[in-house]
């Protein structure tokens, strides 16, 4: 195949340019749903607090149960070295 003359090059530059431009300035429709986002923000304050809660100690079950669970994978992980360990060297 025949190297790129500088013109083509040159083209070429401007054509990503071009694509590159194209791409930065494309901008998504807006939505049309600010009075159902206001309808939410209103209520939210009666809500919010006893959603808190919740979230908290939901938040602190699963940390605990991953916890509990990873260091269970931890100590077999440790065991079966241990015991691989001592049955190569018999």
């Amino acid at each position: 195949m025949p190297k790129k003359t500088k013109e083509q090059k040159i083209i070429a530059n401007y054509r990503k340019k071009l694509k590159l431009l194209q791409q930065q300035t494309y901008i998504p429709p807006l939505e049309t749903t600010k009075p159902k986002i206001v309808i939410q923000q209103i209520n939210k304050p009666i809500v919010q607090e006893n959603e808190s809660i919740k979230k908290d100690e939901l938040l602190k079950k699963f940390f605990f149960q991953d916890l509990t669970k990873s260091i269970l994978l931890i100590a077999l992980i440790v065991t079966l070295e241990i015991v691989l360990y001592f049955v190569r060297i018999k």
